[in-house]
């Protein structure tokens, strides 16, 4: 039998798993568990649990694989369709409680709270974890136990392997982050399963970028670029209504959505970076995987109480034809640069839209309007580093045609560094006519114009994109502080 098992793990290993397979593999899985549940335990399922049960899964399968490939010492890559082959046994459950207690006399829920000695053993009933889901449970611990013994003949890893599994998998997704869900549905105006689905798939991310460590690195020394959409979103938050746990649910989704078009962009742009001697850190099947963890994303969003899944669809979809090679609207001036805009607007809407019963009103479409205008022009600026590679691959963007019709380097520098000065003072004249406090109307430009003057000093390079991003990123978080502290004495408006 062991023979059996260790030539099926051998032969496994030799079919490397596309993301193709991992998906459908989970989705399946899940959709199965909810039949048998639905036919077999009389449980009525709303589409979030169902969507959830694909999504358990999906990051189930991504932790195991972590535990046994970092355990084991083989690939992650080898190791995934093992781990999916051993997934089937989540459709088990209730197959063998149904002749332990009988049809529709069990149940099966996440542990909610601390567990006590009988839920730590996974097997309490009375917690919806009947005595099939609990033997599984540990047959799964068993066998990470088994592979890692085969594979390096360590029973410590083995030991680590089987801790691994209880806590990182069983304990974090089934009931650590199921509680945290309960706990923020008081208050985030959410269902607490898209809550849980939510915070699943980013432990899922986090799981993922465990076996792709220059991947991690590469968005953690990106991720400033997503902050002043991050800011943005907040900011029409608080214009519209105070500030809100919602809202910062919504800032938390545009952080993510940012690093899903950070992935996009870093591996469309592989040419570009290879022209400006840049290596990308980001391979098809990353991108592959962003776009299926954003799809189950957007589907826990659209299943919340909320309009913000709109927005954030569209975010998705323009960064989608804004890099893919089937669109690449990013080599379509003036196109590209309105795209930019347009980001910016749906960051502000996503905040904007957790305000409760907003209307729309002139005031909105015009704070959009002035996002559109200064998101599409300040976005130039970023393009200053790679002139060169995008003329080698056709890019046309603002640096590429101004220079193509004749204007000197220099010119257009400077003409993106007054663009740059006037995303100063434009919240200034904001400000002023929504009669805030003449302290603003003076400490912001004192505040916020010397950084950004010293930030075009050096309009070419990853120093200049550096700095002019910490300019913005200043100027709009300080921005908030004026809307959020303007609304109480003494700085009210008059």
């Amino acid at each position: 039998m062991l023979n059996f098992i260790d030539n099926m793990i051998d032969a496994l290993e030799r079919r490397n798993a596309s993301m193709t397979v991992v998906a459908v593999a989970a989705a399946l899985i899940g959709l199965v568990r909810t039949l048998l549940e639905v036919v077999l335990a009389n449980r009525t399922y709303l589409g979030v649990d169902t969507l959830n049960n694909c999504v358990f899964y999906f990051v189930v399968a991504w932790g195991f694989t972590l535990v046994l490939a970092r355990l084991g010492g083989v690939d992650w890559r080898r190791v995934m369709p093992v781990v999916l082959v051993g997934l089937i046994v989540g459709v088990l459950p209730p197959l063998i409680d149904v002749f332990i207690y009988g049809p529709g006399n069990f149940a099966y829920t996440y542990y909610f709270g601390l567990p006590d000695l009988l839920g730590l053993s996974l097997f309490d009933r009375s917690q919806g974890m009947p005595f099939g889901e609990g033997l599984c449970l540990w047959v799964a611990v068993g066998f990470a136990v088994y592979y890692v013994v085969l594979r390096t003949a360590s029973w410590f890893r083995a030991g680590l392997a089987a801790l691994g599994v209880y806590l990182a998998v069983f304990m974090l997704v089934g009931v650590a982050l199921p509680s945290l869900a309960r706990w923020l549905a008081g208050f985030v105006p959410q269902p607490a399963m898209v809550l849980n689905s939510l915070l699943q798939l980013l432990v899922g991310m986090a799981f993922y970028l465990g076996l792709r460590p220059r991947l991690a690195l590469s968005l953690l020394v990106r991720s400033p670029h997503c902050l002043p959409f991050v800011l943005i979103c907040l900011i029409g938050a608080a214009i519209h209504g105070p500030l809100s746990p919602m809202a910062l649910l919504s800032a938390i989704v545009i952080l993510v959505a940012g690093q899903v078009a950070l992935v996009q962009n870093d591996y469309y742009d592989r040419e570009e970076d290879r022209l400006a001697g840049r290596a990308s850190a980001v391979e098809a099947g990353d991108v592959y995987w962003f776009n299926l963890f954003f799809a189950a994303f957007f589907m826990a969003i659209y299943w919340g109480q909320s309009l913000l899944y709109v927005p954030l669809g569209c975010i998705w979809l323009l960064a989608i034809v804004y890099h893919h090679e089937a669109f690449r609207f990013k080599r379509l001036f003036p196109i590209n640069q309105a795209v930019e805009g347009l980001w910016g607007v749906l960051a502000y809407l996503a905040g904007a839209l957790t305000v409760p019963n907003l209307m729309f009103s002139g005031e909105l479409a015009f704070n959009a309007l002035l996002i559109f205008l200064g998101w599409s022009l300040l976005a130039a600026f970023k393009d200053a580093k790679d002139i060169a590679a995008d003329r080698a691959v056709g890019n046309r963007n603002f640096y590429t045609v101004l220079l193509a019709r004749g204007v000197s380097l220099d010119r257009v520098h400077a003409l993106v560094g007054l663009i740059g000065l006037s995303f100063c003072i434009v919240p200034c004249g904001w400000l002023w006519v929504k009669h805030f406090s003449a302290v603003w109307l003076v400490a912001f430009p004192l505040a916020t114009l010397p950084v950004m003057a010293a930030a075009y000093r050096y309009p070419a390079g990853r120093r200049g994109v550096a700095m002019v991003l910490t300019a913005l990123c200043y100027t709009l978080l300080l921005f908030l502080i004026a809307v959020l502290w303007a609304y109480a004495p003494p700085l009210a408006p008059r």
